[in-house]
């Protein structure tokens, strides 16, 4: 290419660095100063022995930029090439990071980790020299011997020198890659701009990365040999031993149980989670039903590490041996497998097993590839067991026609059956003795018959057979008989073959659905009620015998109309007709028995008294007359007879007069006030007037037949005690011979004595509560006593007594209130649930309950003080609310110009009020602090649940306990603890 002409005027500088590897100018303009051209710049270049590396149109570009340029300019002019240095063996890392599980260890493990010992491997060939035998080139000649030089490569392990400093920090387990080896390269020389070559850096030593102990290098990866912390060093790595707990889950060929391997380590280590090893066994096809608990688990760990005794193919399931069965039905129409597998170390199952047990039935018509298949595929599956599996199958028997009857009674009609039917509702304990009620109870009956000892109920044709079947086995089965009719013969109904008859005499319960019969016979008679009047009308007599099952009742009503259809209205004998009525409801029939007697013409001397208390009844009526009287109250006053005569009267009413000549003198002034028959409940004072007063001797109801005073101080209920006699108020004591029913109210001025059950009703006594079949409340049910309780046991049920309560056996979720102590004294007694205020203690086996129901108990003060306390708040309460109101109606008043002083007076009345009822109430809670000796005594266990508390303190049981005492520390203030001795 032809020179340019540009040409620049100033000074030009070469610079070449130490290397020779770049060459480069430096213009400075100058306008009086050389001039430059792109001839004059290549001689520099070449008188410097720069011959290559530019061009001639590059110096040209050069030199037209240093003519434009007015400043200094610096410009690269040749470059060389520089050499490569040589790269070491790089490691790309996997992760290595220390789990969360080690990581507490892993300083101690480093500081005290022995210094890293690195060796380098180096290949080494090793001479071996051979001697062998040639055969000679003839027979006869000896053989030849010859030398045969091999070389066998050698590994040879040589400490190496390393920086010891450790870089990165990490943990791997045994044969585990953690990282592979990117290979070294050499260096490359360069050259310079004379075009000389520039050799390459020398290789720094440690260009092989270098394996420590616990590693092995297979050719580019790193593998661990040994579990534990990783060191990475400059050109090096190694692994400080560190033994871990290793396990694995193998199941069984049948999947039936799962095995487990384990290698502990570490005794620092946490125990390898049970539930991991439960997934793990459940992941390999082992039934969760077939392995261990957690708990079996873990303590299998345990002991494994305590004694570092590894575990190998130790079964997680309890040994079973394998069972196989063929089960036939009674009739032989069905056979069905069984088979269980073996499990732990119990007996495998085997095919052979199986098959054994099917060949033995010797059945027909099996499937036995199909059964092979279901059979291998169950062994080799994971259920534990085969149930009910199908193997051969019959073909039933055919039955015949079904049998129809029809029944051989002739029922009462509706109306007759509708009332029969009513009175069995008003009393079902009628038929509730009957097993049969369950299942044939009195809405399912449709027809009612009276039927006799040995009738026929229903008729029958004769059965009729069906075509024939085979069993399991190949045997051939006759056929049925055509079905019977779903007959229910119940009590007293014999049902045999072709006949339906009747047991007893009595009344038949019928029902018929298509061909299905419900029998049932019962005993039926209505009452007897004879009454009858003797021919002269002075006596009148009763025959009463009690009906049997529904039969139309024996009642009062029905006697009194009975008395009343023959004209028997007067001289009734109440307590004779009472005993009679009772003797006969009792069962025992009454035959010709004196209820009624006339009066005959008689002196007015026959007592009749004034009475000073309110009678209710009437005197001459079955019941009589009675009154509520207290010991020491008078009841009755006897004055002086007048004289005169009266005339008699018959039981129907009639006048008997009197005949004459019979009558009497009348008495003198001073006869005696008459005389009137009484028991000793009553005793006589004589008033000043010369009247006789009779008192009460005792607290009871006085009762009054017309012909003599008694006073009753206990009352017998017969039966239960039910809501329909209303609340009942009794001034003395009540027994009751049966059981309280829901919603009965009692109250009694003595004692309450009840010989069975008591549902949610209400019974207070002014002395003692016995209930012997204990309390069913449903949290509705109130016994209160002026002394003590006695019961069973009692649940839902708010008890109140003065005295102690005791019970043998459960006291739950009930509202306890008393100012003596609470004793569960069986070994069954537990207090459970709801809450009890014992001023004395509590006695009992066990208090609350393993599911921790919350039961909150109180002890060691007076609650009945506590009661007075409420009530004493609430009527403080009411008074400040009053006088709140009477403040704000005062000053209405006075704005509009009314009168207050009333008010005013109202007001300075409440205050005073207030302030007495405030002092007492002061008075109250310094009485309710004061302590009284008292303990919780449990003999056997208080669970976690109960809160105790004792003057403000609150005790929580945290855990169960057993054979303890509870009680208030008056010194300390607060409720401790003590063995029960």
């Amino acid at each position: 290419m032809p020179a340019s002409g540009s040409i620049a005027k100033g000074s030009v500088r070469l610079d070449i660095d130490e290397a020779g590897l770049e060459a480069s100018l430096t213009f400075t303009p100058d306008p009086l100063g050389a001039e430059w051209n792109v001839e004059k710049i290549q001689r520099m270049l070449m008188d410097n022995r720069i011959s290559q590396g530019y061009t001639q149109r590059g110096l040209d570009d050069l030199v037209q930029k240093y003519a434009r340029s007015k400043t200094p300019i610096t410009s690269v002019i040749v470059k060389g090439v520089p050499p490569e240095e040589p790269v070491p063996e790089r490691v790309t890392w996997a992760d290595l990071t220390i789990p969360d599980t080690y990581a507490s260890f892993a300083d101690e493990i480093f500081f005290s980790g022995p210094n890293p010992e690195i060796f380098e491997i180096r290949l080494e060939k090793i001479k071996k020299e051979t001697k062998i035998k040639k055969p000679a080139a003839l027979p006869f000649l000896p053989p030849k011997e010859e030398i045969v030089v091999t070389y066998e490569t050698s590994e040879v392990k040589e400490k190496a020198m390393v920086n010891p400093e450790t870089l990165e920090k990490g943990f791997a387990v045994a044969g585990t890659r953690i990282g592979v080896v990117s290979p070294s390269k050499p260096g490359k020389n360069g050259k310079s701009i004379f075009g000389m070559p520039v050799p390459s850096p020398t290789p720094p030593s440690g260009v092989n990365f270098l394996c420590g102990s616990g590693i092995k290098r297979d050719k580019n990866e790193l593998w661990t040999e040994t579990t534990g912390f990783t060191r990475i060093g400059e050109n090096w790595v190694d692994v400080i031993p560190f033994a871990v707990h290793r396990w694995s889950i193998r199941a069984s060929e049948d999947k039936s149980t799962a095995y487990l391997d384990f290698i502990p380590g570490d005794l620092r280590l946490p125990i390898p989670q049970a539930a991991e090893i439960l997934a793990a066994a459940v992941e390999a096809g082992v039934p969760a039903s077939n392995i261990f608990e957690e708990s079996q688990i873990a303590a299998l760990l345990k002991k494994s590490i305590d004694e570092d005794e590894p575990l190998a193919s130790v079964p997680l399931s309890a040994s079973g041996e394998a069972l196989v069965r063929v089960d036939i039905t009674p009739e032989g129409l069905s056979a069905t497998l069984y088979a269980k597998k073996g499990t732990g170390s119990g007996k495998r199952l085997q095919l052979k097993d199986i098959s054994a047990a099917i060949n033995e039935k010797k059945l027909k018509n099996l499937k036995l590839d199909q059964v092979k298949k279901d059979i291998l595929d169950f062994i080799n599956g994971p259920n534990l067991e085969l149930k009910d599996y199908p193997l051969a199958q019959g073909m039933a028997a055919g039955r015949g026609k079904d049998r129809i009857a029809q029944p051989a009674v002739t029922f009462l009609p509706e109306d007759v059956s509708e009332e029969i039917r009513k009175r069995c509702e008003a009393r079902p304990e009628l038929l509730l003795k009957y097993p049969s009620t369950l299942r044939f109870p009195l809405a399912k009956v449709q027809k009612f018959a009276f039927v006799q000892k040995g009738q026929n109920i229903l008729q029958m044709p004769p059965a009729q057979p069906g075509t024939a079947g085979v069993d399991v086995f190949g045997t051939v089965l006759a056929g049925l008989p055509g079905n019977d009719p779903e007959i229910q013969p119940f009590e007293n109904v014999r049902f045999s073959g072709n006949s339906v008859e009747a047991q007893v005499d009595g009344l038949l319960h019928y029902s018929q659905e298509e061909n299905s019969f419900f029998l049932r016979i019962v005993p039926h008679k209505d009452a007897v009620i004879s009454a009858r009047v003797r021919s002269d009308g002075m006596d009148a007599y009763l025959t009463l015998e009690r009906e049997v099952g529904a039969g139309k009742p024996l009642t009062a009503d029905r006697v009194h109309e009975a008395l009343k259809a023959k004209n028997i209205v007067k001289g009734i004998d109440g307590e004779a007709l009472g005993k009679a009525l009772r003797e006969a409801l009792e069962g025992n029939p009454v035959r010709e028995r004196e209820i009624a007697r006339g009066k005959p013409p008689q002196d007015s001397r026959t007592p009749k008294p004034e009475f000073l208390v309110k009678l209710t009844g009437i005197p001459d009526s079955v019941a009589g007359a009675s009154a509520s009287v207290k010991q020491g109250q008078p009841v009755a006053k006897l004055s002086k007879d007048s004289g005169g005569s009266q005339d008699g009267w018959d039981v129907t009413g009639a006048v008997v007069k009197v005949k004459e000549g019979e009558l009497e003198a009348p008495p003198s002034e001073t006869a005696e006030p008459m005389a009137i028959k009484h028991d000793d409940g009553l005793r006589e004072e004589k008033a000043a007037d010369g009247s006789i007063v009779l008192i009460a001797a005792r607290s009871g109801e006085l009762h009054y037949s017309g012909n003599g005073l008694s006073v009753v101080s206990r009352r017998l209920v017969e039966g239960d005690f039910t809501r329909a006699a209303g609340p009942v108020r009794f001034p003395g004591e009540v027994a009751i011979s049966g059981s309280v029913g829901n919603g009965a109210q009692l109250f009694a001025g003595g004692s309450i004595i009840v010989a069975g059950a008591m549902e949610a009703a209400l019974l207070s006594a002014e002395g003692s509560v016995t209930v012997g079949g204990g309390i069913r409340g449903g949290g509705k049910a109130i016994v209160r006593a002026k002394t003590s309780i006695h019961t069973l046991f009692a649940e839902g049920t708010v008890l109140l007594s003065v005295d102690t309560i005791e019970m043998k056996n459960q006291c739950f979720n009930c509202k306890v209130k008393t100012n003596g102590r609470l004793s569960l004294s069986g070994e069954r007694g537990t207090l459970v649930g709801g809450s009890c205020k014992a001023k004395k203690g509590i006695d009992t086996m066990n208090i609350g309950t393993e599911s921790g129901v919350k039961t909150e108990l109180s002890f060691g003060q007076d609650y009945l003080v506590g009661d007075q306390i409420d009530l004493e708040e609430r009527e403080t309460s009411d008074l400040k609310n009053r006088i709140v109101k009477l403040d704000i109606e005062i000053k209405r008043l006075a704005n509009s110009g009314g009168k207050i002083d009333a008010l005013g007076q109202e007001k300075v009345s409440l205050i005073k009020l207030l302030e007495k009822r405030s002092h007492r109430l002061l008075t109250l809670r310094e009485k309710f602090e004061e302590h009284f000796p008292s303990e919780i005594r449990i003999r056997g266990t208080v669970y976690p649940g109960v809160v105790l508390e004792s003057h403000g303190r609150y005790f929580e049981v945290k855990q169960k306990k057993t054979r303890v005492v509870f009680f208030f520390d008056q010194e300390r203030g607060h409720i401790q603890e003590k063995p029960l001795t």
